[in-house]
């Protein structure tokens, strides 16, 4: 076996979803210089260069359960890269609501904005029964 096909079969082990979050969890880390995160794919990336190195010039067999320790480093970044993912969403849409509705709070006119307040007339000045 090559070194091609231990690839391909390590990443046949999970599903596609679960690469593509790892992916974001690197982006999103990388935006915000979250370094622990960063370390964990640097890390997983150069043990899968070395696992393929020992296949191609140290002969090694290249067996996918060699790899089994990079697949778990990416389920961890998945499941952090969704959770940044679905944190960063509900801010967004939460910036989105409380921007409609303060923009709807607004007066629309200056006119409008010095003019008192409506409401039930004052009592200040009347006598009591």
């Amino acid at each position: 076996m090559c070194a091609t096909d231990a690839l391909r079969r390590t990443f046949d082990l999970v599903p596609l979803p679960v690469h593509l979050a790892a992916l974001v969890a690197v982006g999103i880390a990388a935006r915000r210089r979250m370094w622990p995160a960063l370390g964990l794919a640097a890390g997983a990336l150069g043990y899968v260069i070395v696992e393929l190195g020992l296949t191609v010039v140290g002969g090694y067999e290249g067996v996918a359960r060699f790899l089994y320790p990079v697949l778990a480093l990416e389920s961890v970044l998945a499941g952090v890269g969704v959770a940044w993912a679905v944190g960063g969403a509900a801010a967004w849409l939460a910036r989105r609501v409380l921007a409609r509705d303060l923009a709807s709070a607004q007066p629309t006119s200056p006119a409008r904005a010095a003019s008192p307040p409506r409401g039930p007339p004052s009592t200040a000045g009347a006598t009591p029964l």
